[in-house]
């Protein structure tokens, strides 16, 4: 009887930081990484992926152009996606705080050019639009 309670008591003991871990949280510390990367996942509709594919080829030759880190395609084989888009966030999760960032101008530029204007661009987005099923997008990171 009397471990029945011991357990739970050790447990809830031994989750409680002690003073030395407290004092490694006085200074700040950056996370060390190998790289914050957007994820889009995509369920692409039946029929529809080697349009998809010709498409995400000219996004990722758009990023090559532009001097941009290009993205990576992982091609699923379980689960509900189809596809997982890895999108480095260059300059890091900072990345995330402007609304338009160099990085997606000089995309946006380079993608105007191989699409042939900008109403081919927006048309582009469009048709690429009505090939996803549905989608969904986190961030992560590598670890160092």
């Amino acid at each position: 009887m009397k471990y029945k309670l011991l357990i739970p008591a050790l447990a809830f003991a031994l989750s409680i930081p002690t003073a030395s871990a407290f004092a490694q949280d006085d200074e700040p510390q950056l996370r060390e990484t190998g790289g914050y990367y957007e994820l889009a996942y995509f369920k692409v509709k039946s029929g529809k992926m080697g349009r998809f594919r010709e498409i995400t080829g000219m996004f990722i030759q758009a990023e090559a152009d532009a001097g941009n880190p290009p993205p990576f395609e992982l091609f699923m084989m379980t689960g509900e996606w189809n596809v997982v888009v890895a999108f480095p966030l260059t300059g890091g999760i900072e990345a995330l705080a402007y609304t338009r960032s160099a990085q997606t101008i000089r995309y946006r530029t380079q993608l105007e050019r191989i699409a042939g204007g900008k109403p081919e661009m927006a048309a582009l987005f469009q048709e690429f639009g009505t090939l996803i099923e549905s989608s969904q997008n986190n961030i992560g990171y590598l670890r160092k």
